[in-house]
């Protein structure tokens, strides 16, 4: 009965990693709050932007980026659109005055947390909705 209790006590607290992030507005990166890795991102675009990437590890060797930028995609992630189509890491660009969602997808069995983010007339990120982890 211990090994059980055990067993499942060790299931709960693996399965309850977070995906809480914050913005780093400066540096243009979002970070994790509980310190764990982030794996998968998911961008979209809100009001009359429409565009939808999901940003995943290309490989399972590869265990994740403590903290996830905008300005240069990780060559360990490979993008890929609504539509299913894959882009070069490169071609990426947030869209010039528009709001994007960013949601850390990464713990599959947490809720996704997000983040939202408006670019100003140079695409550049300007604001964010989380700046700290409180």
């Amino acid at each position: 009965m211990k090994k059980i209790f055990l067993i499942l006590t060790t299931l709960i607290i693996v399965s309850c990693s977070g995906n809480s992030v914050y913005f780093d507005l400066q540096k243009k990166n979002m970070i994790s709050c509980d310190n764990l890795l982030i794996s998968k991102v998911k961008v979209e675009g809100l009001g009359d932007n429409f565009d939808y990437y999901v940003f995943s590890l290309k490989s399972n060797n590869d265990i994740g980026v403590k903290l996830f930028s905008l300005t240069k995609i990780s060559d360990a992630f490979s993008i890929s659109t609504t539509s299913g189509k894959t882009i070069n890491n490169s071609e990426f660009k947030l869209k010039p005055s528009s709001r994007y969602k960013i949601s850390n997808i990464s713990s599959g069995d947490a809720t996704q947390f997000s983040i939202t983010i408006i670019t100003n007339e140079n695409g550049n990120v300007v604001k964010a909705s989380n700046l700290d982890c409180n």
